[in-house]
């Protein structure tokens, strides 16, 4: 049977992917898991209550926008053919989204509830 061998690989080349965890997941395991982006899945919940809405404009607009890959909510609906506007305070942070994410529009700046100027604090790691 060839399905033990594929399922014994995936789950040594995930392991190497996910910083050597093995998952020990079944060949069924894999077929029904989820990638998902978002720290809590939240980009998985936008697209399953989207399905409801077959017309709707394949936009979004990602405030805070943070990390480009890590935590983003809206890389899996930029790689599903999304694309949309993100902003964030961090200059980085929007240079690596620009770079991964040519088409779309990319915005420096700071949101807040009324026009005052505001104070960027950053943590060295």
């Amino acid at each position: 049977m060839i399905e033990a061998p594929i399922a014994l690989l995936t789950n040594w080349l995930l392991s190497r992917l996910r910083n050597k965890t093995d998952l020990r997941l079944s060949r069924e395991e894999f077929r029904h898991s989820l990638i998902s982006f978002s720290l809590f899945g939240e980009d998985l919940a936008v697209l399953r209550w989207l399905k409801r809405f077959p017309g709707a404009p394949r936009i979004y607009v990602d405030a805070g926008c943070n990390h480009p890959i890590m935590y983003s909510n809206t890389l899996l609906l930029h790689k599903a053919g999304w694309r949309g506007v993100n902003i964030d305070m961090s200059p980085e942070h929007v240079a690596a989204i620009k770079s991964l994410r040519p088409d779309d529009f990319n915005v420096v700046a700071a949101l807040g509830s009324n026009a005052s100027s505001t104070s960027r604090l950053s943590v060295l790691t």
